[in-house]
């Protein structure tokens, strides 16, 4: 009997960005003698910062990231998959850099987060082309400009789709996506909800 061949994946979040930093410390400065909704109006002063759009990771991150480096090395990694967002590039950037396995990493914008904040709007592809030239980017076009587009599939939509209850429907369709994306990597005959019953579970151990 031929040995069974398993995949092991590993979800690792992004390192604590700027906008954690300074969203945590308007939290924490203005949150002693305020009544719940001016707290949250602060909050909404770091939330809706336009100098957060698409923000990089914060020292501490950094610092987050290279710890987390010496322990990826220990680990076969043949693919990265990461996100398009700064913070979750730099990341992957720093824990992977010099890893015995040099893994493609691939940058896939289904794995992108909703937008809910300052930092979720985008940077323009070609900047980030530069930025992490040595990361794979054949899922995106230049000619889709910034990459965050609700239509994913119509490059020709520019427009940032603010619409949140448009958006949910389009974040778990979305997740079907990706389902499918690890699927075909994996193997062709496994079923999508046995993937999506064992990534949810792994989503659910992560949040603990």
């Amino acid at each position: 009997m031929a040995e069974e061949q398993t995949t092991q994946f590993y979800f690792i979040r992004h390192a604590e960005s700027e906008f954690n930093r300074k969203h945590m410390e308007e939290v924490n400065a203005q949150g002693h003698g305020l009544e719940k909704e001016h707290l949250i109006e602060e909050a909404d002063h770091v939330k809706w910062n336009s100098e957060l759009f698409d923000c990089s990771i914060s020292e501490l991150g950094k610092q987050q990231a290279k710890e987390a480096n010496s322990e990826a090395k220990k680990l076969d990694i043949s693919l990265v998959v990461v996100s398009p967002l700064r913070r979750a590039l730099q990341t992957a950037q720093i824990i992977f850099e010099g890893h015995p396995s040099n893994p493609k990493i691939l940058v896939q914008p289904l794995m992108r987060e909703a937008l809910c904040s300052s930092c979720d709007v985008p940077a323009n592809i070609s900047d980030l082309k530069q930025e992490f030239e040595g990361f794979d980017w054949s899922l995106l076009s230049e000619a889709q400009g910034t990459w965050y587009l609700s239509h994913i599939d119509n490059p020709e939509v520019a427009e940032l789709d603010q619409d949140m209850e448009k958006q949910g429907l389009t974040y778990a369709q979305r997740q079907l996506k990706i389902l499918e994306f690890i699927k075909a990597r994996v193997s062709p005959d496994c079923e999508t909800p046995t993937w999506r019953s064992r990534l949810d579970k792994a989503k659910a151990n992560f949040r603990e």
